[in-house]
């Protein structure tokens, strides 16, 4: 599905006195969130130097002290980068809305924000956008110049639309992405993941910190119950069907309940945060109590 326009203006949005106020706090909170989950961090060889007796005999390299003829330490720094990345679904079913605002452009302004949030913290930040293949990929870093090239990205609809291969992103990322200090940030609706997809979630978890983000349209989930007859088209396959809300609302609703259940269990499992969003809603509160949450449960 070809898109033409979107309405999302990123560079308004960032000078947005009222949206930056919200961004300001949100900025201290992620720093929370961020420290919270670079606890424990892991260490990076740096080098060797000469042993000296108060050293641990342990972090002796008897390889390289042979090659160099005397005794060599290794030396090790903690990471001093921490990368959160973000990966955003922007396939067929994204681009939907009942609101004005399709779920895409939402989840845009929600990226956007966390990006640039994140960056205020000092951290490095990447982005990759994702249908069935990695349709941009920005590797993580810091500084403005980063900020400009996702809200480049973001902003550009030639990016937007096509089928879903959520594993083969997932994937993908896994061996893009350094395995050190990195967290991944997954924004879509799920909608339409093909079964298995679960198993590239489960191998992204063992090397990273995985956070997801739901975004859904109020009509992602119900139908109006007396609004009568409509078509209604699956934004993969094309196909076309009439129904009548007086009798499948109820069926839809439950289904949704259903697949959302699935959903939640997978995040349990992968041990995946995770929290709901809907385009009709200002989403700062939601984000301000899911990552002030994350920190505790982290921190514990």
């Amino acid at each position: 599905m070809a898109v033409k326009h979107l309405n999302i203006n990123l560079q308004r949005r960032l000078k947005n006195t009222t949206i930056a106020t919200k961004r300001h706090i949100l900025s201290h909170i992620l720093e929370g969130a961020w420290t919270t989950l670079r606890k424990g961090a892991g260490m990076e060889f740096a080098g060797y130097r000469q042993y000296t007796y108060s050293d641990d005999a342990s972090l002796i390299d008897w390889g390289a002290s042979l090659r160099a003829k005397e005794t060599l330490v290794r030396e090790f720094e903690e990471y001093k980068t921490f990368n959160v990345f973000f990966l955003l679904d922007v396939s067929d079913s994204m681009l939907f809305s009942s609101t004005g605002k399709l779920k895409a452009e939402f989840a845009a302004e929600v990226t956007f924000d966390l990006t640039v949030a994140t960056s205020e913290g000092g951290e490095a930040i990447g982005l990759a956008l994702f249908t069935d293949k990695l349709v941009t990929a920005i590797a993580p870093n810091v500084g403005g110049g980063v900020i400009h090239r996702v809200m480049k990205e973001l902003q550009n609809p030639l990016n937007y639309g096509g089928p879903i291969d959520a594993a083969k992103a997932l994937q993908l990322s896994n061996l893009y992405l350094p395995s050190h200090q990195t967290v991944i940030v997954l924004i879509s609706d799920f909608f339409g993941f093909r079964p298995g997809w679960e198993r590239y979630l489960k191998s992204l978890v063992q090397r990273f910190d995985v956070i997801a983000i739901i975004i859904r349209d109020p009509r992602d989930e119900t139908l109006p119950k007396y609004a009568g007859e409509y078509y209604v088209k699956d934004p993969y396959s094309g196909q076309v069907m009439l129904i009548d809300t007086k009798t499948t609302s109820h069926m839809f609703a439950q289904a949704v309940k259903e697949e959302d259940k699935r959903l939640a269990n997978t995040f349990k499992e992968t041990k995946t945060s995770y929290v709901k969003l809907y385009t009709n809603e200002d989403y700062y509160r939601k984000l301000f109590l899911f990552f002030r949450q994350l920190s505790k449960k982290r921190g514990r």
